[in-house]
């Protein structure tokens, strides 16, 4: 089944495998002169206030072909995992249904589960290596670019932060989401419509909506931003604002539980290592304290811990000492007879 599936995939791999090799060639023809102008412009080697007015000026100084390679990068890694839903996704199993296939497919002695897990495993995997190479490929040629706008360079339209809409989507391991989504939503939208045209229109349109959606109402609102100002000196203030009262910290459970007992009086700092109350038990066997006369504690005893003395250390009474004597039972009292009585019972003549 497997290789039935990589003869059926081969035009798709082979136009893949053509637009990687074009895309590679392209960036690695004008890479190196990329990276020998940042190098020349002295922006690694900067200290200081003026790294951003270097960063700025080599940006600046960026003429054709730069900056549209720039975007054509990103406008590539862009699209792809929406070419990806609409041309693999949504005609894997659309097609089945449409041209009538889906019988005779389905009725061999490969089950429909192994027969739809195959085309889904080499379908996605042939995706997110297609997504991911392009990505890689892009960020390492622009790799120069990024470093001179971390430096603070601006000015330019391709002096974009990594936090930006377009190169958040297109950098890391998002582009890999986007495409697993892609492939998925076309493969779903073909199963359910069973018409290829129809399903990858459908996919077209919603992948295009979560792209929009995404970056402009839902990926701000994931980690919202917080800011905080410190004035740092004789009397510490927050914001700014004497007046202003410190933020109250995070504290785990048992802190919560110390700050309770403090609060309510019943709060009792622990003395001091070197102190007579406390002594420092012998570690016996791993995981296994061991008590100073040798003997075995519980697992969960601390090895510093306050003196106390439990019901086994204690010392035990003599066990004859507990045993109670009773008298044993009069044996009852010897009949004492007579000649006369004992001649009664002699027999006669």
């Amino acid at each position: 089944m497997i290789r039935l599936s990589l003869l059926q995939f081969r035009a798709q791999a082979i136009t893949a495998a053509a637009a990687l090799a074009a895309f590679a060639i392209l960036l690695a023809a004008t890479g190196p002169h990329l990276a020998a102008r940042y190098a020349a412009s002295g922006i690694g080697s900067c200290r200081g206030g003026s790294c951003g007015q270097l960063a700025s000026t080599f940006l600046g100084q960026l003429e054709e072909p730069y900056p549209l390679l720039y975007l054509l990068g990103i406008a590539v890694i862009t699209l792809v995992p929406a070419v990806i839903g609409i041309f693999w996704g949504a005609p894997l199993v659309a097609r089945e249904f449409e041209a009538g296939t889906d019988d005779l497919a389905w009725n061999q002695s490969i089950t429909r589960a192994r027969w739809l897990a195959v085309k889904l495993a080499v379908g996605a995997l042939a995706a997110v290596t297609v997504t991911e190479s392009l990505s890689l490929m892009q960020a390492w040629w622009a790799a120069p670019i990024g470093r001179a706008v971390g430096s603070g360079g601006t000015g330019t339209g391709i002096a974009k932060d990594r936090w930006s809409s377009l190169v958040f989507a297109t950098h890391g391991i998002t582009p890999l989401g986007y495409a697993a989504f892609a492939f998925a939503l076309g493969v779903t939208a073909g199963v359910l419509i069973r018409r290829a045209v129809p399903a990858m229109a459908v996919t077209l349109a919603i992948f295009a909506a979560v792209q929009l959606a995404m970056p402009l109402w839902i990926r701000p609102h994931l980690f919202p931003p917080a800011r905080t100002t410190i004035a740092i000196g004789r009397g510490i203030t927050f914001n700014n604002d004497p007046q202003a009262s410190w933020p109250a910290p995070c504290l785990d459970r048992v802190q919560r539980s110390r700050q309770r007992r403090r609060e309510s009086g019943r709060h009792r700092p622990g003395l001091q290592a070197g102190s007579a109350k406390f002594r420092i038990l012998r570690p016996g066997l791993p995981g296994q304290p061991r008590h100073p006369d040798r003997r075995h504690l519980p697992a969960r005893e601390p090895l510093l811990g306050p003196r106390m003395d439990r019901d086994r250390d204690l010392p035990r009474p003599d066990p004859s000492l507990d045993r109670v004597l009773l008298p044993a039972a009069q044996p009852p009292p010897l009949l004492k007879s007579s000649a006369d009585d004992l001649a009664d019972y002699a027999p006669s003549g």
